[in-house]
């Protein structure tokens, strides 16, 4: 049956579906953001932080799978899609670099960057492997969820303020920037190749040369 009825109900059954993601969405980004700042901010060697990390990946991977279907893009090209991510998150960590190495020289922002980056320690694969999974959701969450919750032409610059305000309250100031940083570049990717995949792909690069990169810039400073 087509007609103004149909259509009718169509755009109103798709107003309820906006409404619901957008609701979701929120509940799930005051969760997440509340969590994230009370697990990033422990002390290193805290047996909750990989619990609290956990935790968050949850918080998450289960707002994505609410707010509705997951935006995967063009899976035919999926090689050239990944390739496209690997390259900008190479990018994002050359820009982190470069910050970090700036950091270093200042203690008062050097220092809470090595606490964080501290909690690898003697359960450095956990952490990293965590590190991972966190990648993967909140691109899920962020270039997903979160961008297709608002106006098309918004996504690129909200996404990217709103993934930076949840890592405000780490304290970590380095975090903060690079999320801007890794943020505009992964939402980007979103809208250029129309889903997910090259934007995990971006920030699982980020996220293991991070962990083992940034450590050793940081420590340039003293």
């Amino acid at each position: 049956m087509t007609g103004p009825r149909a259509t009718g109900r169509s755009e109103a059954g798709e107003s309820r579906r906006l409404t619901r993601r957008r609701v979701v969405v929120i509940v799930a980004l005051v969760v997440g953001t509340v969590s994230g700042a009370l697990t990033l901010r422990l002390e290193p060697g805290d047996d909750r932080f990989l619990a609290g990390a956990t935790w968050m990946a949850l918080v998450w991977a289960l707002g994505a799978w609410l707010a509705g279907p997951l935006p995967t893009g063009d899976l035919h090209r999926r090689v050239a899609v990944v390739g496209r991510g690997v390259l900008v998150g190479g990018v994002a960590v050359a820009v982190c670099v470069l910050g970090g190495l700036v950091v270093a020289q200042v203690p008062v922002l050097r220092d809470p960057a090595q606490d964080l980056l501290a909690h690898a320690g003697p359960d450095t694969v956990l952490v990293v492997a965590v590190a991972l999974v966190n990648g993967v959701v909140e691109e899920i969450f962020f270039r997903g969820a979160l961008y297709d919750a608002v106006p098309a032409r918004w996504a690129v610059p909200v996404t990217t303020v709103v993934y930076a305000a949840t890592t405000l309250g780490s304290g970590v100031a380095l975090l903060a920037v690079a999320a801007v940083v890794l943020g505009a570049l992964t939402a980007v990717l979103r809208r250029w190749t129309g889903g997910v995949l090259a934007p995990i792909a971006a920030h699982v690069t980020w996220s293991v040369a991070m962990l083992l990169v940034l450590p050793p810039v940081l420590a340039t400073g003293g």
